[in-house]
């Protein structure tokens, strides 16, 4: 007689049924990680996308300066820093109660836009570039839209520079 050394077909059966148990047990929970790790990332990019636009509306805000236009002489009339100069604020608008036309507000608000007048720093690469600039921020299409102008005055002949902050806002 001789011995057979060897796997049946049953023991064959069984370690192949356990190593697909095992496979489909591995695959579960690779895919689980894969899926927290895309939950994760969607997560991080919206909150950079959220923290790119608040970190510019705060810059905007920090220098944003109460400028008034409006002067008889066409000379713009500019407070760098309406805390500080509170009471030279009080005298000009004082000072403009005559005769003289009331000067525009430095900043307007409404249920769709807010627009105001900052000043930034130059850019050293281009020599032309302003310090001061008029900005809006515009809720159209369910975007937040920040709006530069090249100008002051922002009228439909002032190019603007647009940059959407955020997509899918309901409301301001």
């Amino acid at each position: 007689m001789k011995s057979n050394h060897g796997f049946t077909l049953l023991e064959l059966m069984v370690a192949m049924a356990i190593f697909a148990m095992l496979a489909v047990a591995g695959w579960q929970v690779f895919d689980g990680v894969n899926r927290a790790r895309e939950r994760a990332q969607f997560h991080a990019d919206n909150l950079a996308v959220l923290q790119y636009a608040y970190l510019q509306l705060q810059q905007d805000m920090n220098q944003m300066i109460p400028y008034q236009a409006g002067d008889t002489q066409g000379a713009v009339s500019l407070i760098n820093n309406a805390s500080s100069n509170n009471a030279a604020t009080n005298n000009i608008n004082n000072s403009n109660q005559g005769n003289a036309p009331a000067p525009e507000p430095f900043m307007s608000l409404d249920a769709e836009r807010i627009s105001f007048v900052r000043f930034a720093d130059p850019d050293p690469r281009y020599q032309s570039s302003a310090s001061l600039q008029h900005i809006e921020y515009i809720f159209a299409d369910e975007r937040l839209i920040r709006r530069q102008y090249n100008s002051l005055a922002g009228g439909s002949d002032s190019i603007s520079l647009d940059s959407v902050l955020l997509e899918s806002v309901t409301a301001g």
